[in-house]
């Protein structure tokens, strides 16, 4: 209808061209609009038209997509919390799974044994604690078990997957993390004063005369047998024959030593054993030969003359011991 209307009025209009170009003007001649104005109002109004629609497209694009994403919030589980409560539950699983594995249930051993698992309904469990009585195979070789409970009741044949460990109690978990702790504290602690043990050790030492010298000289500047070994091979190097021929006397006498000292490790080894990370004896004999070894190079008379002293003396030792035991 208003498009009707307009038309009837374009026909009462005479269309002019001016210098604005063309336009419609009244039966007076007075303009009353250009020519083409109608269509730019229409295109106007059209394309304001699209862009709400678009706008009203686009608002309802992102409304689906918040119901999407709720939709795939509560797929995963609804909530931060929820996801974090599902996760804390199957790390509690994962800790439960290696308790199993990591302990190996043996005769005596306190456990907890899920009571008659088969017979329960609805697949529930009934953790209830008592002791390993035995420990057997079933027919295809898995590990089945005897559990007599604290009330006195008795089960066997409990597979292995219904026996875990007793869980520890809060004191039992903190306990057990404060003596890691301590241990581990004490371990750094004694390897900073190894640290500073070696850094403390002297590079020049005087040529101990005697087997007793050198063991307080060890006892002074070492903690470890490393230590020890240092000691010795620092001694060799500032006090060499090579370094000064007058030290050839003191360190014939050394050689010596380092025999004595190589024959008391041993004994030591025979008795003892290695004696851990910290004496480690076979390594300690190992720097003495090559201590010995060295200083034969430096001066071979010396060694030779030391050997044999003391082979006589090892000779003369067995001969009393052999002796003996003839004696007896």
């Amino acid at each position: 209808d208003d498009e009707q209307v307009g038309k009837k009025d374009e026909a009462k209009h005479e269309v002019r061209f001016t210098a604005d170009g063309l336009v419609y003007v009244d039966k007076d001649g007075n303009v009353v609009g250009k020519v083409g104005d109608e269509t730019k109002n229409d295109d106007e109004l059209s394309s304001s038209e699209e862009e709400d629609s678009d706008d009203n497209s686009g608002e309802d694009e992102d409304d689906r997509s918040e119901i999407v994403d709720s939709e795939s919030d509560h797929d995963l589980g609804g909530s931060d919390d929820e996801a974090s409560a599902a996760d804390s539950n199957e790390k509690e699983s994962e800790n439960e799974f290696e308790d199993k594995v990591a302990v190996e249930f043996t005769k005596g051993m306190k456990v907890q044994g899920n009571y008659r698992a088969n017979e329960q309904y609805g697949g529930k469990e009934h953790w209830y604690n008592g002791d390993v009585t035995n420990v057997r195979k079933d027919s295809k070789g898995k590990k089945i078990y005897d559990i007599t409970y604290e009330d006195g009741d008795f089960e066997e044949g409990v597979i292995e997957e219904n026996v875990r460990p007793i869980p520890k109690s809060k004191e039992q978990k903190e306990k057990e993390r404060n003596e890691i702790t301590e241990a581990s504290m004490a371990k750094k602690k004694k390897q900073k004063a190894k640290e500073r043990a070696s850094e403390a050790i002297p590079f020049v030492f005087e040529v101990p005369t005697t087997l007793d010298a050198l063991h307080d000289m060890i006892a002074t500047h070492a903690t470890t047998g490393s230590d020890a070994s240092l000691i010795i091979q620092r001694i060799h190097a500032t006090n060499s024959v090579r370094l000064n021929h007058k030290n050839k006397e003191k360190m014939q006498n050394f050689y010596d030593v380092l025999l004595r000292r190589f024959v008391a490790v041993g004994d030591a080894i025979f008795t003892s054993g290695n004696g851990g990370p910290d004496l480690e004896r076979y390594k300690q004999l190992n720097a003495i030969t090559k201590t010995l070894y060295g200083m034969s190079q430096d001066s071979p008379e010396c060694a030779g003359a030391v050997w044999s002293r003391r082979l006589g003396i090892f000779q003369k030792a067995l001969a009393k011991r052999s002796r003996d035991v003839e004696v007896t």
